[in-house]
C-alpha cells in the first residue's frame, strides 16, 4: 500500500492539475479554429460531403495525435524539472 502524500506532493498535483486543464482548453480552441477554418475552405471551395467526411477525420486524427504528442513531452520535461530541482 502506498503512504498517503504529503501537503507539497499534493500542492503539486493540484498545480499539474490545473496545468493539464489550461493546456487542455488551448487544445480545444485550437481545434475548433482548425475545423472550423477547414469547413469554410471546404464551403467555398464547393466541396462534396464525402472529401469533407474524409478530410475532417483525416484533420482530427493529425490533432489528436498531436495533443498527445505534445502533452507527453510537455509531461516528461515538467516531470524532468521536478527531478532536477529535488537533486539540488
Amino acid at each position: 500500500m502506498h503512504p498517503e502524500p504529503t501537503a507539497e506532493e499534493l500542492r503539486i498535483l493540484h498545480e499539474d492539475w490545473a496545468w493539464a486543464g489550461r493546456y487542455a482548453m488551448v487544445w480545444i480552441i485550437f481545434t475548433l479554429l482548425i475545423l472550423g477554418g477547414a469547413h469554410l475552405l471546404f464551403d467555398y471551395l464547393g466541396a462534396d460531403a464525402n472529401l469533407r467526411i474524409l478530410a475532417f477525420m483525416l484533420l482530427a486524427t493529425l490533432i489528436i495525435v498531436s495533443a498527445i504528442w505534445r502533452a507527453a513531452g510537455a509531461l516528461a520535461a515538467r516531470l524532468e524539472g521536478r527531478r532536477r530541482q529535488g537533486k539540488n
